[in-house]
């Protein structure tokens, strides 16, 4: 069972209330996840990926959601985002 499926049963047998974000710990902005898409799958090299200028961005200049619902109510929080992609990846085959 995946830590988002075991959160997910925590919350209808114990009738938990709230906001609560089930995110992978770790953070990256859009271009390093991109980035890391590529390399995860051999893919480096063969797009060009250019970073945003933030003058550019209409949009926060730090987002990150955090899992503190869980860990104040014991429910374990999923693995890093780099070891989740990999994982992604590698059950769907990656990208063609």
């Amino acid at each position: 069972m995946t830590a988002y499926q075991e959160a997910g049963r925590h919350f209808i047998d114990n009738e938990e209330y709230g906001l609560y974000h089930v995110v992978c710990p770790g953070s990256c902005s859009r271009y390093e996840f991109a980035r890391t898409i590529l390399s995860l799958t051999g893919k480096t090299g063969e797009l060009e990926l250019y970073p945003v200028v933030k003058e550019d961005a209409a949009r926060p200049t730090y987002s990150v959601l955090d899992n503190m619902m869980l860990r104040l109510t014991g429910i374990e929080e999923p693995q890093d985002w780099k070891t989740a992609l990999k994982e992604y990846l590698d059950e769907t085959g990656g990208i063609e």
